[in-house]
């Protein structure tokens, strides 16, 4: 019998990290949307120097893998009997994970921004039905204005790099990715790349492969104008560090949260930091590879047409890819994660 939780208090619904537990989290997302499609693209494999497949989360609703996790936390509130408003920080791909969840399960949601924030995410979230609160001058300074607003209020704050139940129902990216490969005789791959922010991607990622009982090297990417988390990683110490300006916008993280720090140094075989202009020209190469999408409503449930538009945080694991092949040419299959597909024209 579920209970009935105050959202004064704090609750954090969980799944077991083993494999029966993330299948189970993987199928509340999957009643609901497909698995995001596995592609290939000559003119991705120029650009890199090998054979490159793109796991392509930018085509799943509201453009980013963050909608796996947040339709298990939602259902998890659902089924525990949890009630009150969500609220959380982000620079726009979490919240509008967030906003379009609790539009499906009837939750009121807000969303703490920083100022100067992506006009278009911000306009995205709005639009999904989240109240959207402009504070402070980085993700970090809005984080903290979330924190504080939830302790106020009552609202349940979702932290996607400190929330289990997110990177559980996220690791349903890596339970697809590693069936499509066993599906597609892909299983000489070589490497698979994933950005890394917060971290709830590659964590993931990682957990969802190793249930799936595989274990190719999982490398994370990260801009070099927010190292935090790659230095996290590399030291084993979660140490704060300033954030440059950077086109990878959402991976603009400063502050390395605790769960997802830790769940890194565990399923992550290497971490690297990519330069923006590595970045700029792995956007453009998506571009040129499959070109612009259609016009499409943020609120539409199933997978978008394939197209090429992919944000600098969704970008850059393809740029570590092409880094990666450069130094080791050896090399002959990469995967990489194209997540994020909202590019604010006055960033991309």
């Amino acid at each position: 019998m579920s209970h009935v939780h105050h959202p004064s208090r704090p609750f954090s619904p969980s799944t077991a990290a083993d494999g029966e537990g993330l299948r189970h989290a993987a199928r509340d997302f999957w009643r609901w949307c497909p698995p995001s499609p596995l592609h290939r693209s000559p003119v991705l494999d120029a650009f890199v120097g090998c054979e490159t497949w793109v796991k392509c989360e930018h085509l799943l609703p509201t453009g980013a893998f963050k909608i796996r996790g947040a339709t298990h936390l939602l259902a998890q509130f659902a089924r525990h009997g949890v009630r009150g408003e969500v609220v959380a920080a982000s620079r726009g791909n979490h919240g509008q994970a967030l906003a379009r969840a609790c539009l499906e399960f009837g939750r009121r949601c807000t969303i703490f921004v920083p100022f100067g924030n992506s006009v278009l995410k911000d306009r995205r979230m709005r639009a999904l039905g989240a109240r959207v609160v402009m504070w402070g001058d980085s993700f970090d300074d809005a984080a903290r204005g979330a924190r504080a607003y939830a302790h106020a209020s009552g609202a349940h704050l979702v932290n996607p790099g400190d929330t289990p139940a997110l990177v559980h129902g996220n690791s349903s990216m890596g339970l697809e990715l590693a069936h499509q490969l066993e599906q597609m005789g892909l299983l000489d791959t070589d490497a698979v790349l994933a950005p890394v922010g917060v971290g709830s991607c590659a964590a993931a990622l990682g957990l969802g492969l190793r249930a799936a009982g595989w274990a190719w090297p999982l490398v994370g990417a990260q801009s070099d104008r927010a190292p935090a988390m790659h230095e996290a990683w590399h030291r084993g110490q979660r140490t704060p560090r300033a954030v440059g300006p950077t086109v990878a916008d959402g991976l603009a993280v400063g502050e390395p949260p605790r769960y997802t720090s830790g769940l890194l140094r565990q399923v992550l075989d290497g971490f690297q930091l990519v330069d923006e202009g590595s970045i700029v020209a792995a956007m453009e190469a998506f571009r040129l590879a499959w070109g612009a999408p259609e016009p499409d409503d943020p609120r539409r449930v199933g997978l978008a047409s394939l197209h090429g538009v992919v944000e600098g945080a969704g970008a850059v694991a393809l740029a570590c890819a092409r880094d990666l092949a450069r130094a080791r040419p050896e090399l002959r299959r990469l995967v990489v994660i194209a997540s994020g597909a909202n590019v604010d024209p006055a960033l991309g």
